[in-house]
């Protein structure tokens, strides 16, 4: 038996031999870290899970402040649209008054301008006779 082959046969069998050879190549520090990078690794999983967990909540969070603001806003909106409305059929009936205020004293104007104008044709035609 080769010195390769009587070596291969020890690290099949010998799990003394075999440790003891992975321990000189340094398996044992690289476990070690492995180790290490998975106790790391799982930190940093268990973080983004709860990050996950806390971005969800300000999502859901956000989402019902957004509905909300958009609730009152259209509350609002309505609110307004029934005071625009409002004013605006006051708005159309005093305009309406006013509208026939001023045609009423137009023809009052009217009627006294006549009239007027009718006293002066009169006083006129009186001192062309004088």
């Amino acid at each position: 038996m080769t010195l390769k082959e009587e070596f291969l046969k020890l690290l099949e069998e010998d799990r003394e031999f075999r440790l003891a050879v992975a321990g000189l190549l340094g398996y044992g520090d690289i476990l070690k870290r492995l180790e290490r990078h998975d106790r790391k690794f799982n930190r940093i999983i268990r973080e983004i899970e709860k990050l996950r967990e806390e971005s969800n909540k300000l999502r859901e969070d956000f989402n019902r402040e957004i509905n909300k603001l958009r609730e009152d806003f259209n509350t609002e909106m309505s609110k307004l649209r029934e005071e625009s409305n409002k004013l605006r059929e006051d708005f159309n009936r005093e305009m309406s008054k006013l509208r026939e205020d001023f045609n009423r004293e137009i023809n009052k104007l009217r009627e006294d301008f006549n009239r007027l104008g009718m006293k002066v044709e009169v006083t006129i035609g009186s001192m062309g006779r004088r």
